[in-house]
């Protein structure tokens, strides 16, 4: 069974691998380039059958130095004067992929012609096996989201499903690695299963403690190449030092001069010099010799991560030496190994000597940028953890928007109120994040997103439960394997510090999205393998074999709850396939069609004879397909036609099977929402009780090309279009005419009312004055003025 399975992944590698090549034409053969990719390929495939384990420690270095290609160019260039000839890594294509197959496929023939078990020990056979089935099952359930990301978005009964699947994987030369095709999510899963086999070939091919640090002083001689480079890209970074005429223009990812070294991101490679620093510490505690090594490495690492600007990544170096300082520590007081604390402790004043130094220099020089970007970087570090507000929105600026990421992908895995599970057991499907992000976006999320920045809420937003589940599995128990392992093995330092580079890893990818990534992939796997080697070597009689009938249950459940989700999908497909083929069977001979190129139009985008320009655009005569649901079709329909006025209208019919149901007139550019009833159609009613499938008809009388009214903007676009039709909605009863407004009156003027004279108040009253007789002038009363100036009334006689 096992040379089967061997069988099968050789003829799968060497298809696979044959998709390297890059021959298209004649011509092609003659560039030498074209044959690099499969070049390296071979060359790692002939390493692999001489000495299968300098291969994977070859192949190692390797992963960690080709994830940059413009880096290395312009490093060799630039920066080396060497040719430029010599710049060939972007001709590699996907360097780290032809060394993992070339790799893959000399283990294969290695245990098929040889003994296709483990060289160990049954007790250490089964220790080192103890993964295995988690493994499996992650890798499962990953290619079935993959399967269903397939699924979501294509109709596998259409008849052009299966011609295209078929053209992408045997046109030579093959499409398969192109991202664009429907296929991609299997393409995508292959870089995963690729890492899953580094693990394979570790838990296979490395056997002794000593192998394993053999491996282990591999990763620190790839992390300190990677922080040198890191340095000097630095430092030949634009505008930096006298270096600057080796600007790393391309290779550089000078986001607040951050820098990204052989790795595709900062945040990447500061996750890596991360899990790189228990190695550092363990050496530092070795001894002498290893311990100046550590130090030297150690001070490197954490010059390199605080140049790649990532928070996470300076908290956790800051932690962890505190820790390596409290383990010396009680060391020296219990076994007085003073060496290390000493070792240790110029570490420690060596970082705090070059911040303070960088902290006096940027006060006193504001132009000395190395001194300011440090300061900037440990200082706004600090300060986004320990100043500001708490509050959930402040907290997702703080991270970059990170928490926002990890809330959508909650709300991508959580049951809706509706009961609908699908996506907490299958998830939304491999790759499938950044597409469903605007569905399932948290309120205090950035606008658009690619994935969650968090590798176990990626793995359960995309694969589900299962899959999810499958990878906490992995890492805490790698993690415990390990430092059980260390309680028992020789130099136990360097198995903790196997562990301990597993969880700084995981910690880190935590709040990135470097898991995502091939190179820490494959040093995710790798360190995984390896703790599982220091486990199968402290492994004891006691050890048995797992339940098969238990792992066999497993398996079952996760295909039964995968198929449970998929079929009802795969059913309605079936049927909307099949739909779709007796509409357009129907419908061309009525309307004179041909068949096939209805039908091509109907699975395509559900409508014929339209110009998708934003809106649908009809032509003369279009089709839109539609489900008769409820009695009420409700229509929007746009008209722009440059030529149109009261004397020139358009005129737009509805109509379905022959049956007119609509006339629409428009007299100038508007939109008018049509709403019919089909129930009072005697032929259309049976549709109703029937839920049939459709085809709605639109004729216009008059259409026009916008490449001649607009030619800036649709010059390639020389179609005739109609009307713009709005998507049809069913409704049971159609929309109340809204209530007419009452006419308002014409304002009436007012008469104007004289002003009211001033009323003077009331003064006191003055001392009693004689009476003064006078002829009256008149009969009415009269005001007479004393010198008090007060009115006195005057009655008349």
């Amino acid at each position: 069974m096992r040379k089967l399975f061997l069988l099968i992944a050789l003829a799968f590698t060497a298809y696979y691998g044959s998709s390297l090549w890059m021959f298209t034409d004649a011509d092609s053969w003659k560039v030498v380039n074209n044959y690099l990719p499969v070049a390296l390929l071979v060359g790692m495939f002939i390493i692999g059958l001489i000495h299968i384990r300098f291969a994977l420690g070859l192949a190692t270095l390797l992963f960690l130095l080709l994830g940059n290609p413009n880096l290395l160019n312009e490093f060799l260039v630039k920066f080396c004067h060497l040719p430029e000839s010599w710049a060939i890594f972007n001709t590699l294509h996907n360097p780290m992929e032809s060394i993992t197959l070339g790799l893959f496929s000399a283990w294969i023939i290695i245990r098929f012609f040889g003994n296709p078990e483990l060289d160990y020990e049954y007790n250490r056979a089964n220790a080192v096996r103890s993964l295995h089935f988690p493994v499996f099952i992650f890798g499962l359930t990953a290619v079935l989201a993959a399967v269903y990301s397939i699924i979501q978005s294509n109709n596998v009964f259409y008849p052009d499903f299966f011609t295209n699947a078929q053209n992408i994987l045997i046109k030579y030369p093959f499409a398969f690695l192109s991202s664009s095709t429907m296929l991609q999510p299997l393409r995508t899963v292959i870089l995963l299963l690729e890492g899953i086999a580094i693990y394979t070939i570790v838990t296979n091919e490395i056997r002794t403690a000593k192998q394993v640090r053999a491996f282990m002083w591999i990763l620190l001689t790839g992390a300190v190449i990677v922080s040198l480079l890191a340095v000097i890209q630095l430092i030949g970074g634009p505008g930096l030092s006298c270096l600057s005429k080796s600007t790393f223009s391309d290779g550089i990812s000078f986001y607040n001069k951050e820098v990204n070294s052989t790795f595709s991101t900062p945040n990447n490679l500061a996750v890596f010099l991360v899990a790189m620093l228990p190695i550092s510490a363990a050496m530092i505690i070795r001894g002498k010799i290893a311990g100046i090594i550590g130090l030297i490495t150690g001070a490197l690492l954490i010059v390199a991560i605080i140049l790649s600007a990532t928070k996470l990544a300076i908290l956790l170096s800051v932690a962890f030496l505190i820790a390596v300082l409290i383990i010396v520590i009680a060391r020296a007081v219990k076994r007085g190994s003073i060496w290390p604390l000493v070792l240790t402790a110029v570490l420690v004043v060596a970082v705090l000597g070059v911040y303070l130094t960088a902290k006096v220099t940027a006060g006193k020089n504001k132009n000395a940028k190395w001194a300011s970007s440090i300061i900037k970087k440990v200082d706004g570090t600090a300060t986004a953890f320990i100043k500001g507000d708490w509050d959930l929105k402040s907290i997702n600026k703080r991270t970059n928007f990170k928490s926002g990421d990890w809330l959508t992908a909650v709300n991508m895995i959580t049951p809706t109120a509706q009961g609908d599970i699908d996506n907490l057991i299958v998830g939304v499907g491999y790759g499938q994040f950044g597409n469903n992000y605007k569905k399932f976006r948290s309120p205090v999320a950035s606008s658009r997103r690619s994935s969650a920045s968090n590798m176990f809420l990626q793995v359960f937003a995309e694969t589900g439960l299962f899959g999810a589940l499958a990878l906490v599995l992995i890492t805490v128990f790698a993690v415990l394997y390990g430092f059980r392992a260390s309680k028992q093995l020789e130099y136990p330092v360097y198995v903790k510090a196997a562990a301990w580079s597993v969880l700084l890893l995981v910690v880190g990818c935590m709040t990135e999205n470097a898991f995502l990534t091939y190179q820490i992939q494959v040093l995710f796997w790798m360190l995984i393998g390896l703790c599982m080697v220091f486990a199968s070597l402290a492994a004891k009689d006691s050890i048995s074999k797992e339940n098969a009938f238990f792992k066999f249950i497993i398996f079952i459940l996760v295909i039964a709850s995968w198929a449970y989700i998929v079929y009802p999908q795969l059913k309605e497909q079936k049927e909307q396939s099949q739909i779709i083929s007796d509409l357009a069977a129907k419908y061309a001979k009525r309307y004179n069609i041909k068949t096939s190129k209805l039908e091509k139009a109907l699975r395509k985008t559900k409508d014929y004879n339209f110009h998708i320009k934003g809106n649908r655009w009809t032509d003369k005569s279009a089709f839109v397909m539609t489900k008769v649901e409820q009695p009420i079709m409700s229509i929007g329909l746009l008209c722009v036609h440059p030529d149109i006025s009261s004397n020139k209208p358009v005129n737009a019919s509805v109509s379905i099977d022959g049956e007119s149901l609509t006339n629409v007139i428009f007299y100038g550019k508007n939109k008018k929402l049509i709403e019919i009833d089909i129930s009072k159609n005697a032929q259309l009613a049976p549709y109703l009780s029937k839920k049939k499938n459709v085809l709605v008809r639109f004729d216009v009388d008059r259409t026009w090309n916008p490449s001649e009214v607009y030619p800036q903007r649709f010059k390639n676009d020389n179609f005739d279009v109609g009307v713009a039709v709005f998507p049809i909605t069913w409704k049971k009863n159609i929309t109340p005419k809204a209530a007419a407004k009452p006419k308002k009156l014409p304002k009436q003027e007012l008469p104007k009312v004289p002003p009211v004279p001033e009323v003077k108040k009331e003064q006191p009253k003055a001392p009693s004055v004689p009476e003064v007789k006078a002829e009256p002038k008149s009969a009415q009363p009269a005001a007479v003025e004393t010198n008090t100036q007060q009115k006195v009334e005057v009655p008349a006689k």
